[in-house]
């Protein structure tokens, strides 16, 4: 139900909804990439499964950040990361 709402909003929002979303979209995953612990799995020591898990999340973190960009670039929008290194970002972008 609450989706369908979300959906609904956005809708009705247009361009302005889909790039606020899209910005959101970039910022969540950017905090994901840059977790501390994340960058940390080895250090304290996880088991392998945990490990695995997390660098899927990590996989899939990039995968989302380049989506949302590929739309915000699409509406002209260019996003600067919040907490990522401009190089750190650069480079999942592959560029």
């Amino acid at each position: 139900m609450k989706t369908t709402n979300l959906i609904r909003q956005i809708t009705i929002g247009g361009q302005a909804a889909i790039l606020t979303l899209m910005l959101l979209g970039c910022e969540q995953t950017d905090l994901t990439v840059q977790d501390p612990l994340v960058e940390e799995t080895d250090i304290l020591d996880i088991q392998k499964e945990l490990d695995h898990v997390v660098d899927n999340l990590i996989r899939g973190s990039k995968f989302h950040l380049n989506s949302f960009v590929a739309v915000l670039r699409f509406y002209g929008v260019e996003y600067e990361p919040a907490l990522l290194t401009k190089e750190a970002y650069l480079e999942i972008l592959g560029e």
